[in-house]
């Protein structure tokens, strides 16, 4: 094979020619032989494994990730603390230059803006150079970026004001992931699979490397500006060098169909191994190997990365959990990495330097930990090295670079975090912790064990198509039939887990939804401390007769639930429960942000009113969605679930007032939790398999199967038309109207009765539960927010609790007790008074789960009540009704102006005409279907 002069590699040459000695001449110098006839290009690739042109790529790619090290960590020296860095004063950072810059947003240091600013810029543009890479090549994007980070370090480094460099690190920022993920695609995709630990720890060391730097570089040329400067001249050399001497990604130009540079790449590799390679062009470009297999995929543009992914759910949710996961590592590692210059022992550029170092191990161990443990293993002892590996070529650039982009989300966030030192000690610690821990879940969830496997389409109902050869066998099971059979057979399964634990985080939602108004508008303004309130923001407002308005902010909710509330029920029985909880949490999200963002009460008021609409929906038809997707003996799970979310919800709102300090923020945060759940939940969740039954809709009970064999990675022989055929036969289940649940009832006379009762037992149960949540906070004896806490935590027995109670004596018992225990400890409370507080105190707690016990045992009946053809009505209309418990409850503390504790009477007397309902109406055994 002939070479040609522009193909040869004068550095390199010299380097050879230096260790072997004379032979100058090209035809000398190489030797052919034939290794055998290359047909594959991993053929090609393993037959350079450990060559010269091998450690070539990896060196020359590896090496600018010690210019992705400078640019990520150069911070902790441009803007250091004081005189840590030089304590005799001889370094010049940025705050000596331009020392009188003031807070931004009046509490956040401007200086800290020159690190975040350049992470904000990378999460705009971030994931652009790697899209652009799957259409245009790596090679081309990596020497623009290159020379683009030179232009940008260089203004930089002549900034003439402050706000010019933070422009400046806004554009270096906009291609720091192309020089962090780009090249590191770029050399695994040019090198063999067995060289790839190698080149991992090649990264590492470069990073490390560069990390280390910065503080011997920043000492000798004394200089914030001269850091920027030598990370130019540095960038500079590596656009060079990649420009004359690094091939395009050989997997790229088969992606392509470029024969030239693949041929290019080939001609490289021999001029600097010294050997030539038989190559067949024709099989690697036709994709296909001897054995006919296609290798590589086919030409990628930039929408096919996008749509590959939201073809495929599953890989979407993959992509997801691996984005949170790099926010919270970097979320940490950021903030540790920039804070290193500031601890309080030793000296401040030996910490610097050893925390560069300490990194150097994990680069080389985690990829070989990979080796040797189940990748899902080693992710939640520690993130690394898994995010490329998750997903297929085709969108593999594009993947790796939206994850890295969605993580500057921590970077971003990490430099500012130090503010919450101010509030506790160390807080920042914490704050890292609990980010991590969520990760962690989220890993032991959502990651598949075996992180090779791309996804997985089914393509039939008795066989699975797997993308990237998963190695694990495809477990068969007999043939299903019937609906219960399926759920039978998914009982016990991470599928059935993954339902449960999407479905009742959102009574989370819900549970803040109902007692945030103890925080937002609090009986007597009973908070204090740095929180503010309603009545502190709008102080003016005016009292109708001995009620206050800013008590509406929660009846108001209930109100507008009470009178659109029990649609969402209807509309579910229509349309699907799927649809009318996402459109809920969204709805939710938004009014949410306006509640936030409200610019007076009124308005305020307004939208807490339209949020109410859609209460219902997280509050009752996802249990329902629930239950009719898991076997009736995960049931008792699902129902313990749901309460222990409900009251980690409740409980949760205390420590985020606490930390937020406003109420603005505490709707906020409520907000943004309600859209990435909804999101969540429309990608992952799919219908309820008992209304797909019941609507005679195969299509998506198919979808159901699918997903549940993809996470439980086995194949269902499911029987479609014996299960649409004897659903519809046995339950006599006709496509439901909106007037045809209504109509049904009505027409069942016992049904309407039972309705009823149902319907009053959840109004005089919300009307105590809410009165009691919300002046948990007003309480004369103990702590406001420990008060607070502990009525959330009493709670979580009875969600437990009740369930296996009604399994042992039957619901109709349990409900009599708990309704009349609660009726007596409430009015208990009314003559022992705040005047021993410890009983009072114990007593008021008891009440508070013997009514909780009493609201629940009082869903639980009407979901067992009902027929499925209205039973999302019948459950919604019930718990639509008792809003008008919930609109009172916040204003029964006014009568307490009249008579001291008479609200205790009122919620006891309620209860315990509830309790003579239900002896007389309540049928013993429920499990009937009308």
């Amino acid at each position: 094979m002939r070479l040609h002069h522009s193909d040869t590699c004068p550095f390199f040459c010299l380097i050879i020619l230096m260790s072997e000695g004379s032979d100058s001449e090209e035809t000398d110098a190489i030797e052919p032989r034939d290794p055998g006839r290359i047909s594959k290009l991993n053929e090609l690739l393993e037959s350079l494994k450990w060559s010269p042109f091998c450690f070539f790529i990896m060196i020359l790619q590896s090496v600018q990730w010690a210019i992705s090290g400078q640019m990520f960590v150069m911070t902790a020296y441009l803007t250091p603390a004081g005189d840590t860095i030089a304590p005799n004063g001889t370094y010049k950072s940025v705050r000596d230059e331009w020392p009188d810059e003031p807070p931004i947003f009046g509490f956040m240091d401007s200086y800290e803006m020159i690190s975040s600013i350049a992470f904000v810029g990378n999460l705009i543009f971030g994931t652009i150079p790697n899209l652009l890479s799957d259409r245009y090549g790596r090679r081309k994007l990596l020497v623009f970026i290159l020379f683009f980070i030179v232009i940008a370090d260089t203004a930089c480094a002549l900034s003439p004001t402050f706000w010019f460099l933070i422009v400046g690190r806004f554009m270096q920022g906009c291609f720091m992931n192309a020089i962090a993920s780009l090249n590191f695609v770029h050399c695994m995709e040019s090198i063999a699979e067995g060289s790839r630990f190698l080149a991992s720890c090649a990264f590492g060391l470069f990073w490390t490397i560069g990390y280390c730097l910065v503080a011997p570089e920043a000492l000798v040329v004394g200089t914030w500006r001269w850091i920027f400067g030598i990370n130019a001249i540095a960038a500079l050399v590596c656009a060079l060098v990649q420009l004359l001497l690094v091939p395009e990604s050989p997997y790229y130009c088969v992606s392509q169909g470029d024969r030239n540079k693949l041929e290019a790449f080939v001609k490289r590799s021999e001029w600097i191994n010294r050997q030539t390679y038989d190559v067949d062009y024709e099989a690697i470009m036709s994709r296909k190997g001897p054995d006919g297999e296609e290798h590589v995929p086919t030409v990628v543009t930039v929408g096919e990365s996008l749509s590959f992914l939201f073809k495929n759910p599953p890989v979407l949710l993959l992509l997801f959990v691996m984005g949170y996961a790099e926010i919270a590592t970097m979320l940490s590692y950021a903030g540790i990495s920039l804070a290193a210059t500031t601890l309080d022992v030793g000296d401040a550029n030996w910490n610097f330097v050893l925390s560069g170092l300490v990194e150097f191990p994990a680069y080389c161990v985690a990829p070989k930990f990979l080796d040797w443990f189940p990748s899902k293993f080693v992710m939640i002892v520690v993130f690394a090295c898994a995010s490329g590996s998750l997903v297929a070529l085709k969108c593999r650039s594009f993947a790796v670079g939206f994850a890295l982009t969605f993580s500057n989300i921590g970077s971003i966030i990490a430099p500012h975090l130090g503010v919450l030192n101010d509030i506790a000690p160390d807080l920042a610690f914490l704050v890292f912790g609990a980010a991590l821990s969520i990760a962690t879940v989220l890993v032991a969830i959502f990651i598949p064990r075996n992180t090779k496997m791309a996804t997985i389409i089914r393509v039939s109902s008795r066989e699975i198509c797997e993308i990237n050869e998963m190695e694990n066998d495809i477990v068969k099971v007999k043939r299903i039939d019937t609906l219960d059979g399926l759920l039978d057979s998914i009982k016990s399964t991470r599928f059935t887990f993954l339902l449960i634990f999407l479905l009742s985080v959102q009574w989370a939602l819900a549970a803040q939804m109902f007692v945030m108004a103890a925080y937002l508008a609090p009986f007597n303004n009973s908070i204090g401390g740095e929180f503010t309130t309603i009545q502190d923001e709008w102080d003016d407002l005016p009292k109708l007769a001995s009620i206050d308005a800013s008590e509406f902010v929660s009846s108001a909710t209930f109100a507008g639930s009470l009178v659109l509330g029990f649609f969402p029920g209807v509309l579910s029985d229509r349309y699907g429960r799927k649809p009318i909880i996402y459109i809920s949490l969204l709805c939710i999200a938004i009014t949410g942000a306006l509640s936030a963002l409200a610019p007076s009460f009124l308005f305020l008021v307004i939208v807490r009113f339209i949020q109410g609409f859609f209460l219902n929906s997280v509050a009752t038809v996802n249990f329902v969605h629930c239950m009719e997707s898991v076997a009736e003996c995960r049931r008792y799970i699902s129902a313990c679930a749901f309460g222990l979310f409900w009251c980690l919800g409740y409980m949760i709102v205390a420590p985020t007032a606490l930390l937020v300090c406003s109420w603005r923020w505490l709707i906020g945060v409520h907000s943004i939790a309600s859209l990435v759940i909804g999101l969540i939940f429309l990608v992952v969740i799919p219908e309820s398999p008992y209304y797909c039954v019941s609507q005679n809709s195969r299509r998506k009970l198919e979808d159901f199967v699918k997903r549940a064999e993809w996470w439980n990675r086995r194949v269902y022989d499911v029987d479609f038309d014996a299960i649409m055929y004897e659903g519809h036969r046995g339950n006599g289940m006709t496509r439901t109207t909106i007037a045809g649940s209504l109509l049904f009832i009505v027409r069942n006379c016992r049904l309407l009765i039972l309705l009823l009762v149902v319907g009053y037992t959840q109004v005089a149960t919300l009307f105590a539960y809410t009165g009691l949540s919300i002046a948990s906070t007003a309480l004369e004896v103990g702590d406001a927010n420990w008060n607070f806490v502990l009525s959330g935590l009493v709670e979580l027995p009875a969600y437990c609790g009740v369930p296996k109670f009604i399994d042992w004596i039957g619901i109709k018992i349990v409900m009599l007790v708990v309704f009349t225990g609660s009726s007596i400890s409430l009015i208990v409370l009314k003559f022992i008074g705040p005047g021993i507080p410890a009983l009072f105190l114990i007593v008021w707690l008891i009440s508070k789960f013997l009514v909780t016990a009493s609201y629940y045992v009082a869903l639980i009946v009407s979901t067992e009540l009902f027929p499925t053809k209205c039973r999302s009505f019948a459950v919604a209309f019930a718990l639509t009704l008792s809003n008008i418990g919930s609109i009172f409850g916040p204003h029964v503390g006014a009568l307490n102006e009249y008579l001291p504790d008479l609200a205790f009477i009122i919620f006891g007397v309620a209860l315990f005409i509830a309790t003579a309902l239900i002896a007389i109406f309540i049928p013993r055994n429920t499990t009937f279907e009308a």
